[in-house]
């Protein structure tokens, strides 16, 4: 249950990466309308706050959170980091920071995700951290700094097979760490970045 869907990811590998947005214009795709990609977001929040309800395991809470956010309900999410946040113990407060990160990032608030991540790191040196960081960076345009963000992940590459302190495999945000570390390299100037 701990599975976070990657809804942004998807929704941008299958309209741009795997040229759904082309195959729609050739009228090959009709059926996979935005309409219908819509409904399976809403179908994840809808599955996020079924998570909330049956269970206060704070690392279930921040990837609920994350799927409200990516499927636009940042208000909830917000709320989700809030209580996360305001717990005693460390890995809640933690987790409420990552949030509170991503929903910065979900809103272009390029301050607000630094200072949330940067918060985060005060508790704790995490992988998710210094994605967000490197992330946010990019978005700054601040590629230096990205790229020292996205260099320490690849380093500590063995913290993504399981990012949340559990057995649950997460090496897939690796692929999200090189499309990022592309980019970095891309706005660095960099030939690795071609």
């Amino acid at each position: 249950m701990s599975y976070r869907a990657p809804i942004k990811e998807i929704r941008f590998a299958l309209e741009h990466m795997a040229g759904l947005n082309e195959l729609r214009q050739e009228g090959e795709a009709e059926s996979l309308n935005p309409e219908l990609l819509d409904a399976v977001f809403d179908a994840a929040a809808r599955l996020a706050e079924d998570v909330l309800t049956a269970s206060k395991e704070p690392g279930l809470a921040y990837l609920a959170g994350r799927v409200l956010t990516t499927s636009g309900r940042t208000a909830r999410a917000q709320e989700v980091a809030d209580t996360l946040s305001n717990q005693i113990d460390d890995d809640p407060q933690l987790y409420g920071r990552l949030l509170r990160g991503e929903i910065a990032l979900e809103r272009s608030d390029v301050r607000g995700a630094l200072a949330a991540f940067q918060d985060a790191h005060k508790i704790a040196d995490t992988w998710l951290g210094h994605f967000g960081l490197g992330r946010a960076y990019v978005l700054a345009e601040k590629f230096a700094e990205a790229s020292t963000e996205f260099e320490w992940c690849e380093q500590h590459s063995g913290q993504a097979i399981a990012i949340m302190l559990d057995d649950i495999p997460t090496w897939r945000l690796m692929s999200t760490l090189r499309h990022f570390t592309a980019r970095t390299l891309q706005g660095l100037k960099s030939p690795a970045g071609r």
